[in-house]
């Protein structure tokens, strides 16, 4: 191993006992101010003992780079600063890590998960967070949502079929379509763009909305929830999609310029909250963890009275109703066998999973036609055009299956459908002699 290589492994090493460090202090700071906070006169029935928090703090999300290589983190401390807001309220916070977001069983233990600018996941833990709310578990984001599929360098190619299915528009909008990942579904919007937000807008309630979190907001500054955000940065603006009736938008921006005109935030949505299977969820686009960092009063008591709602759960799970339409068809051209197929969405939900086609001859022998990993907005459609491939004459078929995980249905579901062609032997003219 060269002098190079040591070198990186001994700085890796001193960061991950540097972080071991800090989480090993802020642990017991939590418990030294949950155990002041109790002894409080007027203030320990007010205390939650009961709620298990969990404050995701996730390395992959610190190490995160985009496709430029540029880093995504929002830093080492923000978990801390989210854990000491929340410890005010409640007894029993904990920290979440990347071995503990891969286990839906490690999962199972918290009633809610707050995840602090988390920008990227693996596909294990975003796979796992999403088990975790469908069968009751609660989760509060704010801006970064571990949507991301994290990878130490990146190429923005894998993901030009996304980028076609949700219509981004190249080559700008590389990045975005990535950001789609299993948990995405989680939120139940369209997520349209993040650029920078200009200072001097206010985040406001939507009008004519009422719900349990700004209500009790309300009730706990005393008058009604605003924002204003007085510095430049980035924001997540969103859109609802079609058929989908889970969300309820509870915020929205006013005011506000972004630098991409493409995209202004005026009039959006910035902070929603859903109903997922069994699960609760409340996403914030902004940087809600940033604006109670500074003070801001209104942005704690948010922070809190999500937690307290996500955790709410009742843990009975309205049946959904995923759905998808297979069509398409086959040909035969110059020898060749292929197949061009559809699917499509038909469902409330955002779907996530695995197109393929495959090519049988007579025989029964399989031949791959080809696959993509797809995620699919509601009322979205996307065209898979199989390889062409030369099989024996007879009776071929292509199968169409779009495999997508739907916990009304007990986990991973595949619709099937099948396209059957009867291939004629080419019969050989021989010239006369």
């Amino acid at each position: 191993m060269g002098s190079g290589s040591r070198s990186v492994l001994l700085q890796a090493a001193v960061r991950a006992r540097r972080r071991a460090l800090h989480r090993l202090i802020a642990v017991m700071s939590l418990a030294l101010i949950a155990s002041v906070i109790l002894l409080l006169p007027g203030v320990a029935a007010a205390m939650d003992t009961t709620t298990q928090v969990g404050v995701i703090d996730s390395d992959i999300a610190v190490g995160a780079v985009n496709y430029l290589g540029h880093s995504i983190s929002g830093g080492t401390a923000q978990p801390i600063y989210a854990a000491r807001i929340l410890s005010a309220d409640f007894a029993n916070v904990t920290y979440v890590g990347d071995a503990q977001l891969q286990d839906p069983a490690a999962l199972a233990h918290y009633d809610v998960l707050v995840a602090p600018r988390v920008l990227a996941l693996t596909s294990p833990e975003r796979i796992a967070l999403r088990q975790y709310v469908a069968a009751g578990g609660g989760l509060v984001e704010m801006f970064g949502m571990g949507r991301w599929d994290y990878s130490a360098s990146r190429t923005p190619y894998p993901y030009m079929r996304l980028i076609d299915t949700w219509k981004f528009p190249r080559p700008a909008s590389y990045s975005l379509a990535w950001e789609w990942g299993e948990v995405s579904e989680v939120y139940q919007v369209s997520f349209v763009n993040d650029p920078l937000t200009y200072g001097g807008y206010s985040i406001v309630p939507t009008a004519g909305v009422t719900h349990p979190i700004l209500q009790q907001t309300e009730a706990d500054i005393g008058g009604p929830v605003r924002l204003d955000v007085s510095r430049d940065d980035y924001n997540e603006l969103v859109s609802l999609m079609p058929r989908n009736h889970t969300v309820t938008p509870l915020l929205y921006y006013s005011g506000a310029l972004t630098n991409v005109k493409a995209t202004p935030a005026d009039g959006t949505v910035a902070g929603w909250a859903t109903q997922y299977y069994a699960g609760r969820s409340v996403c914030y686009g902004f940087q809600l963890l940033e604006l109670a960092r500074a003070g801001n009063l209104t942005a704690k008591r948010l922070i809190v009275d999500s937690t307290a709602w996500a955790a709410g759960a009742t843990g009975t799970a309205a049946p959904v109703g995923k759905s998808v339409a297979l069509s398409g068809g086959t040909s035969y051209t110059s020898g060749r066998f292929s197949a061009k197929n559809h699917v499509a969405n038909t469902g409330p939900l955002q779907l996530w999973g695995t197109l393929r086609v495959d090519y049988y001859d007579g025989t029964g022998r399989r031949y791959r036609g080809g696959s993509v990993v797809l995620g699919l907005p509601t009322t979205g459609v996307y065209t898979l055009s199989g390889a062409a491939m030369v099989l024996p004459a007879g009776r071929c078929r292509a199968k169409l299956t779009y495999t997508y995980w739907d916990y009304d249905k007990g986990g991973l579901t595949t619709a099937v459908r099948w396209f059957t062609r009867t291939i004629v032997p080419v019969k050989v003219k021989l010239p006369l002699i």
